[in-house]
């Protein structure tokens, strides 16, 4: 237990919380997570990791405020609350601290830390306003080029005089430069012309730096008792510093962690450590890349040994060494490319590329490798001009964001074919490999070469877990099939007295609902025949003027199963994808609320994270189990690897996956006290396979109906 006066600091706050906040509902597995989050973060413990699965109804985030709070201030370190998606870190931010500290008495300096991407750049605003927007929209021809603030396009109606607006906003401080605060919202292909990133930018030395909305926000970050971030930050700043963290948010080893919605943070890793680059694509900016070099040269300063317009001579030769080597490697994909049997990708079997591809890579990787050492030997001396104030400052300032521009991409290039032609020690987690063929930006044909971890847990292992000083993983559903062993194995967990596991019970009476699996003729395995029985039982089981959730598998799927649905069904039916999701969801709402039936057909994403409580959802109806799509490229190349290890990928994969997917729909159902209603399950798997008990057993307890 944390010392006597912080214990006694923890059990007050509950107190003045079960006294003066309005709808509080006293409950044990709550005030459970409070002290197990307040041990695991005390630091006295054997145990400074804790997983604590937390049932929709147990009020988790109010649960490790109170348990992490008192703790983290008694340490003296910053707690760093780690969401999966921004929304979330909004709530926290907005509502969960403000009602801890006006009903608790725990009022703290917080803040939220993005990334970049959503903060504003003055430098690239002001230069975006001080251009025709023609001009600039000629020379912004997509993706791939590396002039930073040009017009993505003609200007809407009205959009200069907003992005003026902002501007005035900004230097009134009337606005912070958060883009998800701006009342108008900022469209998307504007976002990027308006943010820097870490290599366009030039920090202390760009006159805009005090007033620059990133560092006003690491700033508000180094003096905040609680940073509210999000999985790709958190991920991001671990990759930062030599791999070691403290760029972006605090240092590991001086923070205490809480992992919200936990359950993905293993995704959201390998799709951060992931990397791409397409081969005509790039040739594109390389193309340009000539000029950025040539024109920082012409403004950098004689005062060094070597005149610059000799470094720019050999950055134009080192980019002409990779434009000849991509040339090459896409003659060579050209010829050889080989799509596998779904006949969008050349995948390579458990990411073993053959020699032949490895040898390309190796041709483009070492001159891409070169090219990186040359501009950041370029940029230095930028940077050393700068600092010593020597030439034409505003002029070698105004350059450095194309050549940051040049730099990532080169990075991005070098470490993608690197990747690709590498090959993992034996018994080594691999890498997934594949190349994928795509239309041209100016007709014909380019390829994307791609690389992606298939594990993290190594990584996370060693920037996190080893490191920080106390961390909670938390979330509705971490278990599967009723075991943490999954969670594990993909996240790098310890299995020692380091980690505490933990599951705490429902509030919820979920005797009162029912789940249902129908007889039926079909296997799922045989798609079409299943699809068939699908459309077929679905005006029986479906009623009019009930709310209800169908989840299915594929938009295929689901689209056909729609079409195929009678008249009076599809007129009270919305399918994802429609519109946008909150539209959709208000639209259902609105429906339910002048007593009318309404449908609706999703995917995965509305598998999880929507709330439809009480009369807002009656019935929830799954499709089939919702097995992963064994095409995918990462979870593909690891199934082949745990086959090629004796390893059963079905047993340690598959159906792990599987289970959290279907606690996650089924979760939809109840999400009060007072809910109750339906889950029809169409995939008799359920009730004929043996792995189908266990898919159940991990469910809450609903009342079964197996046919």
């Amino acid at each position: 237990m944390p010392d006597p006066a912080t214990t006694e600091h923890i059990a007050d706050a509950y107190r003045r919380v079960r006294a003066s906040m309005p709808g509080f509902r006293e409950r044990e597995a709550q005030k459970r997570m409070i002290w197990e989050v307040g041990k695991a973060l005390d630091g006295a413990q054997a145990h400074r990791l804790l997983a604590i699965e937390a049932p929709t109804g147990t009020g988790k985030s109010l649960g490790y405020l109170l348990g992490g709070v008192p703790v983290a201030r008694a340490r003296g370190l910053p707690l760093v609350i780690a969401t999966a998606t921004v929304t979330l870190q909004e709530q926290i931010l907005r509502q969960d601290l403000p009602k801890l500290a006006e009903h608790a008495g725990l009022a703290v300096d917080a803040t939220v830390a993005k990334g970049r991407g959503r903060y504003l750049c003055p430098r690239d605003l002001h230069e975006l306003l001080g251009q025709p927007a023609e001009a600039g929209a000629q020379q912004a021809l997509g993706g791939d080029v590396l002039g930073s603030a040009h017009w993505p396009r003609a200007p809407r109606a009205g959009e200069p005089e907003r992005l003026q607006a902002m501007a005035e906003a900004l230097a009134a401080g009337r606005w912070s430069g958060d883009l998800d605060a701006w009342p108008d919202g900022v469209a998307d292909d504007l976002r990027p012309v308006i943010t820097s990133t870490s290599l366009s930018c030039s920090g202390r030395r760009c006159a805009y730096f005090q007033e620059c909305p990133v560092y006003a926000a690491r700033d508000r970050v180094a003096r905040a008792e609680v940073v509210v971030t999000n999985h790709d930050l958190l991920l991001a700043d671990l990759q930062l510093g030599e791999g070691q963290g403290g760029v972006l948010l605090p240092r590991p080893d001086q923070a205490l962690y809480v992992i919200d919605e936990g359950h993905h943070l293993a995704a959201k890793a390998v799709q951060r450590f992931a990397t791409s680059s397409r081969v005509q694509g790039a040739l594109s900016w390389l193309e340009e890349g000539e000029g950025v070099a040539v024109e920082l040269a012409a403004v950098l300063p004689e005062a060094e040994g070597e005149p610059p317009d000799a470094a720019a001579q050999r950055i134009q030769e080192r980019l002409a060494e990779v434009g000849s080597a991509l040339r090459e490697a896409d003659a060579f994909l050209q010829h050889n490319y080989q799509p596998g049997p779904d006949g969008e990708r050349w995948r390579f079997r458990a990411g073993h590329a053959p020699e032949a591809v490895r040898t390309v890579a190796a041709q483009v990787a070492g001159p891409a490798e070169q090219l990186c050492g040359e501009l950041e030997a370029f940029a230095e001396r930028a940077d050393r001009a700068l600092e010593a104030q020597r030439g034409d400052t505003s002029e070698i300032e105004r350059h450095l964001p194309r050549l940051g521009f040049l730099r990532e991409r080169a990075q991005n290039l070098a470490t993608t074919w690197r990747t690709l032609g590498a090959q993992e020690a034996a018994g080594a987690s691999p890498v997934a490999r594949w190349i994928q063929r795509q239309a041209g930006e100016a007709g014909g044909t380019d390829h994307l070469v791609a690389v992606s971890p298939v594990s993290v847990a190594d990584a996370l292992a060693e920037r996190l877990w080893q490191r920080c000083a106390g961390a909670v993983i938390t979330s509705a559903t971490l278990t599967a099939l009723g075991r943490f062993d999954h969670l594990r194995g993909e996240l790098g967990l310890p299995g020692d007295e380091r980690l505490r596991l933990g599951r705490l019970p429902s509030p919820f009476d979920y005797g009162r609902s029912r789940l249902r699996v129908p007889a039926m003729r079909t296997d799922p395995r045989d798609a079409e025949a299943h699809l068939a029985e699908v459309c077929e039982l679905l005006p029986q089981i479906l009623d009019p003027g009930e709310a209800a959730l169908a989840l299915f598998t594929s938009r295929d799927r689901m689209e056909r199963v729609a079409q195929a649905l009678p008249e009076a069904l599809r007129e009270r039916l919305q399918c994802q994808g429609e519109r946008a999701r909150e539209a959709m969801l208000e639209r259902h709402r609105q429906a339910v609320d002048a007593g009318r039936g309404s449908i609706l057909f999703g995917l995965a994403s509305l598998a999880e994270g929507v709330d439809l409580p009480g009369r807002y959802c009656d019935h929830v109806l799954i499709e089939r189990i919702p097995f992963g799509v064994p095409t995918e490229p990462v979870a593909a190349t690891l199934s082949e690897w745990l086959e090629d290890q004796q390893r059963r990928p079905f047993l340690e994969l598959g159906l792990p996956q599987a289970s959290l997917r279907l606690t996650q729909a089924c979760g939809r159902l109840v999400r009060s006290e007072d809910d109750r209603g339906r889950i029809t399950i169409l995939d008799r798997r359920v009730a004929t396979k043996p792995y189908g008990k266990d898919l159940l057993d991990a469910l809450p307890p609903f009342r079964r109906e197996l046919a």
